[in-house]
C-alpha cells in the first residue's frame, strides 16, 4: 500500500490512460497526483481544489492533455489542466516541476453531483455530469476556458449515483446511468417525496428500473432535448456503480453494476435505438454482499469489484464470471517518501 498522507477519508482513486500516473481526492480537499519512477509511486502535485469533501476524480483522454475533472460536496465541478514548468534551482541547474491550474467552473445547479465521466475521445472533449436529483447533462469543454452545455435529461425521479460511457468509435454516444431505488431515493424536494403516494403507486415505483441506457441523438445535435432513454434494465435496487466494458471488436456489448447483492454483468447487443439483451452472465462466487466499485481491464476479459474490505477479480469465460484473485484489506503502508 502506499502512505497518501491525506488528512481525512480518501472517497476516490483514479489512473492516467497509461496506468503510470494516478490522483486522489479526499475530504480534506486535496487532489494529490502520484507518478511511478524507479518503481516507486512519487507524489508530483498536491493541490486544494473545493471548499468541501471532494467526491470523484477523473482523467480526460492523453489526446486534450493532462486534464482531470473533480466534483465536490460544494456543488462545484472544476476541469484542472497540470503543466510541466522548467526552472533554475539553487545551483542554476535546471529542473522541472508540475504545476495544476483551474480551467473550468460549473456550477449550474442547488442540488449535489453524483458523478463525473469524460466521454470518448472521439466525441470530443466532452463531459457528463450526474446530479443526485437525477438530472444529467453533457458539456463540451472549449479553450480559453470556455464551456458550453450540450444537452440535459432527467433520468431518474429517485436521483442518480454513477454513470458510465458506452466507448465504442461506430455507434452514437450512449451512457449507462445508475440510481437509487424507491426506498433509498434522494428527496430533494416537497413535489417529488412520494410522501402522497397509495400503495399501488408505491408497489409500482418500487419495481422501476434503477439502471438505464441513454442515447445522445448526433441529428439532433444542437438541441439540449437529444438524449432519450432507450433501454431500462432489469435492476431495481440502488446501483453503487456501473462499467460499460470496451467492445474491443466484439458483436455484443458487456455492462456490469454494483449493488447491494454483490454484482451483475448484462450481455446485449445494440441496433440502432434498440438495444436487445442476450443474456445474464452467470457470476461463480461463494457470497452474497454489497459491492462497492467495478473496473474492467482494457480487454475487457477481466473485472475487478471492491467489497467492504477485500478487491476480487474475475475472468469472464464461457459467458461466466469466475473469481480468479482476491486481495483482503491489510494495514502494510509503503512510504513513498523512501
Amino acid at each position: 500500500m502506499i502512505q497518501t498522507y491525506h488528512e481525512d477519508i480518501i472517497h476516490d482513486l483514479a489512473f492516467n490512460y497509461y496506468g503510470n500516473r494516478f490522483a486522489t481526492v479526499s475530504s480534506d480537499c486535496m487532489l494529490k497526483i502520484f507518478t511511478k519512477v524507479d518503481q516507486k509511486w512519487k507524489k508530483d502535485v498536491e493541490h486544494k481544489c473545493h471548499d468541501g469533501p471532494i467526491w470523484r476524480i477523473r482523467w480526460a483522454h492523453p489526446k486534450f492533455g493532462q486534464l482531470l475533472a473533480t466534483c465536490s460536496h460544494d456543488k462545484c465541478v472544476r476541469v484542472w489542466e497540470e503543466k510541466k514548468i522548467t526552472e533554475e534551482d539553487n545551483d542554476k541547474k535546471l529542473i522541472s516541476r508540475s504545476e495544476i491550474s483551474e480551467r473550468v467552473s460549473i456550477l449550474e445547479t442547488k442540488e449535489g453531483v453524483a458523478d463525473i465521466q469524460f466521454g470518448p475521445k472521439q466525441h470530443g472533449l466532452q463531459l457528463a455530469i450526474a446530479y443526485v436529483d437525477g438530472k444529467l447533462q453533457i458539456y463540451t469543454i472549449h479553450e480559453q476556458n470556455q464551456y458550453v452545455k450540450t444537452c440535459e435529461i432527467y433520468a431518474s425521479q429517485f436521483g442518480l449515483r454513477c454513470i458510465s460511457w458506452n466507448t465504442s468509435p461506430v455507434e452514437q454516444p450512449m451512457i449507462a446511468a445508475g440510481s437509487f431505488d424507491y426506498q433509498n431515493r434522494f428527496r430533494f424536494n416537497q413535489k417529488n417525496s412520494f410522501t402522497q403516494q397509495n400503495l399501488g403507486q408505491s408497489q409500482q415505483l418500487e419495481q422501476q428500473s434503477t439502471l438505464i441506457i441513454i442515447m445522445k441523438n448526433m441529428a439532433q445535435i444542437e438541441s439540449q432535448q437529444s438524449l432519450s432513454i432507450i433501454k431500462k434494465m432489469d435492476q431495481h435496487i440502488t446501483v453503487n456503480d456501473v462499467a460499460w466494458a470496451n467492445q474491443n471488436g466484439r458483436s455484443f456489448h458487456l455492462l456490469a453494476c454494483a449493488d447491494q447483492k454483490g454484482f451483475k454483468c448484462w450481455k446485449f447487443q445494440i441496433k440502432g435505438q434498440q438495444v436487445d439483451i442476450l443474456s445474464l452472465i452467470q457470476i461463480k462466487q461463494d457470497f452474497e454482499g454489497p459491492a462497492c466499485r467495478l473496473s474492467w481491464n482494457i480487454l475487457a476479459n477481466y473485472i475487478a469489484v471492491s467489497f467492504e474490505n477485500k478487491v476480487r477479480t474475475f475472468k469472464l469465460k464461457n459467458d461466466q464470471m469466475v473469481c480468479t484473485f482476491e486481495y483482503i484489506e491489510t494495514q502494510q503502508i509503503e512510504d513513498y517518501n523512501k
